[in-house]
Order: C-alpha cells, then structure tokens, then sequence
C-alpha cells in the first residue's frame, strides 16, 4: 500500500526537526527559568544573611556601649582619686621626713618595671629618695595599676556580654 504522489505525513522530516526545535527551546526555557529562580532565590538568602549580619553587629555593638560608658567613668573616679592623693602628699608625707635608702629606691623601681632585682654595687652609688617622692611615685604606681585592672574588668565584661549573645 504506497501511496505515490504523497508522502506519509508523519515520515515527514521537516516536521520531526520542528518537534525537536519545540522541544529544545521548551528544555532551554526550563533551564533559564530554573537560573532564574535560582538567581532571585540565591538574592534574597543574600539580602536575608546580610540583614542577619548587619543586626548582629548592631546588637554586638549596642551590648559594648554601657561597658564603655562604665569603663570611661571607673577611669574617670581613679584618674581624680590618683590626683587627689597626690595633692595630700604633702600633707601627710613632709620633704623633710625620712628620706628612704637608694636600695628602696632601686627595688622599687625593678618591681615597678618587673625587671631583676639590682645588684648591690649599684645601690651604694645611688642617691637617697625623699619620703615625699617615694609616696607620690607609689601612688601613681597604684592609680596606673588600678586603670589596668579596672579595664581588664571591662575587658573581660564584654566578652562575657558577647558570648551571651550566641
């Protein structure tokens, strides 16, 4: 049964290279469009991690600033405490008292720099220190280390407030 004159429709190639074009641009659709999706979706989960980030930071931040203003007012009190001890030197510790041997001179000093204690030939070279000096020199010594410990505090303030927050 051949039909002569006409072709088998469905034979025809021409019609099967359409369906394959059909179906080439229909799979190409679904791949931009599956990129697309992904593109928009891989743009929001951006946009939501950095509004994430940006609110963590803040909360970071807003958590170190009464640990700041704290710390600023603790250094403020020894600041004015040191300078007020200092003032009374005179008053309680006279020039004239006791002037204190080189040897507390130079271990005070190691101590002070945390170095090794100064041989003892060095010591008979040295000069003696006004108890007045001595006693301002200790207080000053004091007001720094109580600023040390006092920021170690806050140090260690903040880092406790950050840890909460994880």
């Amino acid at each position: 049964m051949v039909e002569t004159g006409r072709t088998v429709t469905w034979l025809n190639p021409g019609r099967w290279a359409l369906y394959g074009a059909l179906i080439a641009a229909l799979l190409f659709g679904l791949v931009a469009l599956d990129k697309s999706r992904q593109a928009v979706g891989y743009g929001k989960a951006q946009a939501e991690y950095a509004a994430q980030a940006k609110l963590a930071d803040d909360k970071r931040a807003d958590v170190g600033i009464p640990i700041s203003i704290k710390q600023e007012a603790v250094q403020v009190q020894i600041r004015t405490v040191t300078k007020t001890l200092v003032e009374k030197v005179p008053v309680y510790v006279k020039a004239t008292d006791c002037a204190l041997p080189a040897g507390y001179r130079r271990l005070h000093n190691a101590a002070a720099q945390n170095v090794e204690i100064p041989d003892t030939a060095s010591v008979l070279d040295g000069a003696a220190v006004p108890a007045d000096t001595a006693a301002q020199t200790v207080i000053e010594n004091y007001g720094i280390a109580n600023a040390n410990a006092e920021r170690l505090k806050g140090l260690q303030d903040w880092v406790r407030a950050q840890s909460d927050l994880n």
